[in-house]
């Protein structure tokens, strides 16, 4: 359905909509990237467009969005922009903390952004080796974890700061306590993921790591 000309704001629709409108933005943005046509492979450029225009019709509906503006974020890393993607969600998380505030965990973190956009910026500071900012994100969600918290991705993300700082000891030690943190699923199940994620990768051209969680589970999981 095509962009109705006037301006839409979340006040004229019901959140049912809103709702809709959120999920339909994640989902056809995951399967731009994911989604295989029998006998005729998506090539980069065509995910990327259909990434992008998805990605823009959702906007133009809700343009202070705080989900779809995090969205955004997420489009932009995904087509390598990780400078624009940490800055879009640094956008994301001000609209948040203006349009719904921010729960007391993460307020107490120190970093005016909800915990969960805090792993994907401490995985984007991380590509772009700003050690400060990956120090910065990492703390704040080791400061606020809670005792059933997996935050793997803080762990691997400071070590693997700490490691191209030279500080060899420290990243070591890092790299342990991710390794040593309980999982939440049985480790049968863990490998199984892995392996899913894994042949799902290799089906991919030309495709990189930078999946937070696949990349997160194989530090956890094999040997350094």
């Amino acid at each position: 359905v095509p962009p109705s000309t006037a301006v839409t704001t979340a006040r004229d629709v019901p959140l049912r909509a809103v709702l809709c409108m959120h999920t339909l933005g994640w989902d056809l943005l995951d399967m731009s990237f994911d989604a295989q046509l029998p006998g005729e492979p998506l090539c980069d450029a065509h995910r990327i467009l259909v990434g992008q225009r998805s990605t823009s019709i959702m906007l133009e509906r809700f343009p202070s969005s705080p989900m779809l503006l995090w969205l955004e974020a997420v489009s932009l890393q995904r087509q390598g922009e990780y400078e624009l993607a940490l800055r879009q969600l640094e956008v994301a998380a001000n609209a948040f903390s203006t349009a719904e505030g921010l729960r007391s965990k993460a307020v107490e973190s120190g970093v005016n952004m909800p915990q969960r956009m805090m792993g994907h910026a401490v995985l984007l500071s991380t590509m772009l080796r700003r050690h400060s900012d990956t120090e910065k994100y990492g703390r704040a969600i080791l400061r606020v974890r809670e005792k059933d918290d997996f935050p793997a991705e803080a762990f691997v993300c400071l070590g693997l700061s700490a490691m191209l700082r030279g500080e060899a000891n420290q990243a070591s030690s890092l790299f342990r306590d991710a390794a040593n943190l309980q999982m939440l699923h049985p480790e049968n199940d863990m490998k199984r993921m892995l392996h899913q994620k894994a042949r799902a990768l290799l089906r991919r051209r030309n495709a990189t790591v930078a999946h937070a969680e696949f990349l997160v589970a194989m530090f956890c999981h094999e040997q350094m």
